[in-house]
Order: structure tokens, then C-alpha cells, then sequence
């Protein structure tokens, strides 16, 4: 079925609405087990006549909906991946999606969302419907006095940092759960008299494990931000902000805040200096709320338009936090180091982002396209077109706010035919406050200290092939010696578009995994086509 297209001019002749059959397919995630009917008529939803985009004024697209089906087979000698009784078996996955690209003048994002039915041949009890969800939409209201964030996302991820990690396969594994997280923000801003200006701001977040209480949680905060209505030289901002946290299986924890701070800007240098004080109260390390000091100065150094250095160290209640960042690109690669360690309140350490490859090369394309949704576009096709996966990390669910120490090296390479991406990352996730009664990681260990290797090489063919590798290690630690795990994978894929419309996927993949119970290891093979309308 080839693209069709077909035009109407509504009353007026103002704007023109084109219908076109066009799309693109994305992964997948979990759901609870539901007939295959209800998969069916999402696919039909999908095969009506299709993705519509408005054309406005000068041709170029701003709202495109994109339709399209897949279909995977998997056979793998350990499909649970687990070192106890593992067992083969045949997986085959049929997936409808559907993707929205707005670049409107009050919409502005995406939205990525996929449905899949997986039929086990060995193991029918397994059958289950799974979902996949990637969206991030921000509307621009009020002619940029109010504006509106929302944010969401569907995965699998991993219950413990001490067991084996999901993988890119998406498939359900014993250390693994659908997690969904929800972020809206609405921000208000305008003038206050005739020399300030203020922003307000509101934020939910949700997390929310589908097999597990733990990791379950809802955020609410609110924000006031007031600085001069024009930047002076010498400039000044003040903030106020208030934070509730909710964990299931933990405690209802606040924390309020007020900052002042200063700001200098040093052109000569290309330097932005900063310095901020404050005071917060907060029950996040006591059960009762205390009063604490907080102060903390920052610096960003910009000598050009491809080498930035961010730096900001405070002093807060649990003692130092920190945030350096240096970044460089050249119109072939992008260098990135960064250091932090930040109080985190969220169930999960994974937000809903894209992953490591995609914010690299996120970045990397500023300079070929910086409008954001039409740069978010591309970099999804140049990875699609090369076979070059988003990036997993290991992780793990949570039920009490903790703090992160966090580390990361990468740096990507793009040529005319082949990509190249090496990543280090590091963390180190500790409790604050007491112990409470959950059975996380942390509820068992003081710690948990995560470590990830990966190289992904990309070679393109043929203008319509390509062939990629994926070498990656990771490994999860404890305080206790049997709380560890150790795994490194290998994946190997050949990425063909048969036709403009459609994509053929072949790939291996071997995992080696060393826990404390006993090493085990899985050897998998599959095939995906997918087609867009």
C-alpha cells in the first residue's frame, strides 16, 4: 500500500487540511492481559484513511498524525531471562502504534504510543497485552502568558538493581514491571509593576509500577519566581517554592524553600557568575520539620557556540549538591562530561526520556536544525536509519526520596556512513531519612551503586541498509556480598527498508548474566517488519 494523499480547502479558502498516509513505529511496553480483539480494532483505527496535517499559509507541515503495524518474532533459550528454570520459547508480537508530531502555533511536541499483543507458543499463560508511550506536548496560551507542559510515559523497567536489567527487547522479564509516569506543568507569567516581572508555576508528577507498590508515588509543587522585568548587568531574582512528596509504601514528606540570588554577567569572558541564599523547611531527613540554611554560588563559561561549561555547587540540608556539566560539539561529533549529586523524590530513576543516544545526537544536530520538533524528527529518522537503539540504563524502583551521585562520559561520532557512540555512566542512590517499610533495594542495602560500559557501531550499507552493533555492560552493587549483578550483551542487527513505507529488522542478541545465586545467560533471535500508512 503506497502513500496516498488528498486535499480539502475548508470555507473561506484559509487553511488546507491534507490527508496523507505516512508513519512511523515505535516500541513497546506492558499492560494487563486483555482478548486480542481489542488489539484488532486498534489496528483498524490505525488503517482508516490516514494521518492528517495541516498546512499553514507557506506549505510547511505543523500537525501530523502517523499510523503504523508491526510484527515480531522472537525465539529465545531463556525468554523469562532468569537464572531459575529457564526454558525456550517462541514469543510473536503484533503491534500497533501511532505517532503525533504538533508544531503549531499554540501546540508544540510529540507523542508516541504503541499497543502490542505477545503470544507465547510454549508458554500461553504468558499472554499479555503490552503498551509503549513516549509523549512530551507543551501548548503556549495567552500569547505567551500561560503555557501548559505534559509529559508521560509507558515502559518496562527493572524492579531491583541486584537482578537482570530489561533490555531493548521490551520483552517481560522476572526483574521487570510496566511503569508509568505522568508530568503536567502549568506556568503563568507577566509583569509586576513597571520594573519586575514574575512566573508561577505548578507541577504533578506520578509514578506509577504496575506489579509493585514500590515505586508508586505522586509529587505536587508550586514555584514563584520574581527578577527585573530587563536584565541588567548586575542582575537579582528571588524564589519561593513548595514541594509535597507521597510515596505508597513510604511517608508523606514537604519541603518549602525561599532563595535569593545575584547574577553578574562578565561579556569579556563569555561568563555568567551567580550566587544564591536562603532558608528551607523540610521533614525529608526527620520525621519532624527543621529549619536549615542553604547557600550556593555557580558559574557558565560559553567561549563559543559549540563549548559550553555549567557548574553549581550548593549547600543544602543533606550537605553538598552539585551539578558540572562541560559539552562540545563539532559538526561530526559531540564530547559530554558531567558530575552531580541532587536530591531525587521520584519512584524511579527513569523519567521518560529518550535515551542516551537520542539526547546526544539531540544536541549534536543544533547546528543543522534548531527548530526543536522538526530536530526531534530527524534525529529519530537518523537513528531509525541506522539501527542505532535510544539507550537503556540500569536502574531501579524506589519508595523514599534519595539522593544521587551521578557521573557520565559519552561522546558520538557521526560520517558520511558510519555512527559510533561510546557511554559511561555511574551512580551511587542513598536513603535519606529513616528506613521505612518497603522492600526496595534500599531498604536492604545503605546503597546502590550502578556502573554502565556501552559501544553501539553503526555502518550503512546500501542508501536503504545497514548493519549495527551493540556491545554493552552493566552492573548493580550492594552493601552485602550477595547483592550484586553483573551482565554483558552483545546485539547484532541488519536494518533493510524494502520500500519508502516499510522496515525489515533481522537481529541476534546474547546476554551473560553473574548474580549470587548462579550465572545464567540468554541466546535470542528475532525478525521485525513494520509498515506506515
Amino acid at each position: 500500500m503506497g502513500p496516498s494523499q488528498h486535499d480539502a480547502t475548508g470555507r473561506g479558502g484559509g487553511v488546507r487540511v491534507r490527508v496523507r498516509s505516512i508513519g512511523a513505529v515505535r516500541a513497546l511496553g506492558a499492560a494487563r492481559p486483555k482478548r486480542l480483539p481489542a488489539l484488532c480494532m486498534v489496528a483498524a483505527a490505525c488503517l482508516q484513511p490516514a494521518a492528517w496535517s495541516a498546512d499553514i499559509g507557506d506549505g510547511a507541515t505543523r500537525l501530523m498524525v502517523v499510523p503504523s503495524l508491526s510484527v515480531t518474532q522472537t525465539a529465545s533459550d531463556n525468554y523469562l531471562v532468569t537464572g531459575l528454570n529457564p526454558a525456550y520459547d517462541q514469543i510473536t508480537r503484533l503491534t500497533a502504534g501511532v505517532g503525533l508530531r504538533a508544531q503549531t502555533g499554540v501546540l508544540r511536541g510529540f507523542l508516541d504510543y504503541s499497543l502490542s499483543q505477545l503470544a507465547y507458543l510454549r508458554h500461553r499463560d504468558r499472554n499479555t497485552l503490552q503498551n509503549l508511550l513516549n509523549a512530551d506536548l507543551n501548548a503556549d496560551l495567552a500569547e505567551g502568558r500561560a503555557k501548559i507542559d505534559v509529559a508521560a510515559s509507558i515502559s518496562q523497567q527493572a524492579l531491583s538493581a541486584f537482578a537482570a536489567q530489561p533490555g531493548s527487547s521490551g520483552l517481560p522479564q522476572a526483574n521487570s514491571t510496566e511503569v508509568r509516569t505522568l508530568r503536567i506543568s502549568p506556568a503563568f507569567r507577566g509583569p509586576v509593576g513597571p520594573d519586575m516581572r514574575y512566573t508561577a508555576q505548578l507541577g504533578y508528577n506520578l509514578t506509577d509500577a504496575k506489579a509493585s507498590a514500590v515505586g508508586d508515588s505522586n509529587t505536587a509543587s508550586a514555584l514563584l519566581h520574581l527578577e527585573p522585568s530587563n536584565k541588567p548587568r548586575l542582575g537579582w531574582a528571588v524564589d519561593a517554592s513548595h514541594l509535597r512528596s507521597d510515596f505508597k509504601t513510604g511517608r508523606v514528606t514537604t519541603d518549602d524553600r525561599l532563595t535569593g540570588a545575584l547574577n553578574l554577567g562578565v561579556p569579556l569572558l563569555d561568563l555568567e557568575l551567580s550566587a544564591n541564599a536562603g532558608a528551607e523547611l523540610t521533614d525529608l531527613a526527620t520525621i519532624e520539620r527543621q529549619r536549615y540554611s542553604n547557600w550556593g554560588v555557580g558559574a557558565v563559561w560559553t567561549p563559543s557556540a559549540v563549548t559550553k561549561l555549567t557548574a553549581q555547587f550548593d549547600h543544602r540540608f543533606f550537605g553538598g549538591s552539585h551539578a558540572v556539566v562541560f559539552e562540545h560539539r563539532t559538526p561530526q561529533t559531540i564530547w559530554r562530561l558531567s558530575d552531580s549529586r541532587s536530591l531525587s523524590t521520584s519512584g524511579t530513576q527513569n523519567s521518560g526520556g529518550q535515551g542516551t543516544a537520542y539526547d546526544l545526537f539531540y544536541r549534536q544536530f543544533a547546528s543543522v536544525e534548531p527548530d526543536p520538533v522538526r530536530r526531534a524528527a530527524l534525529v529519530n529518522a537518523f537513528l531509525a536509519s541506522r539501527g542505532i537503539e535510544s539507550g537503556t540504563e540500569a536502574s531501579f524502583l524506589r519508595s523514599t526520596a534519595t539522593l544521587q551521585r551521578r557521573q557520565e562520559a559519552s561522546v558520538a561520532w557521526r560520517g558520511v556512513r558510519s555512527t559510533a557512540l561510546l557511554t559511561f555512566t555511574q551512580s551511587l542512590t542513598e536513603r535519606v531519612g529513616a528506613v521505612v517499610n518497603a522492600r526496595d533495594d534500599l531498604s536492604q542495602s545503605s546503597r546502590v551503586k550502578l556502573r554502565g560500559l556501552s559501544l553501539d557501531l553503526s555502518h550503512r550499507l546500501t542508501p536503504l541498509s545497514s548493519v549495527s552493533l551493540l556491545l554493552n555492560a552493566q552492573q548493580g552493587d550492594g552493601n552485602l556480598a550477595n547483592q550484586h549483578n553483573r551482565q554483558r550483551q552483545l546485539g547484532l542487527t541488519y536494518n533493510l527498508r524494502p520500500r519508502a513505507d516499510s522496515t525489515l529488522v533481522l537481529g541476534l542478541r546474547r546476554a551473560l548474566f553473574e548474580t549470587a545465586l548462579l550465572p545464567y545467560g540468554e541466546t535470542a533471535l528475532f525478525a521485525t517488519y513494520g509498515i506506515r500508512f
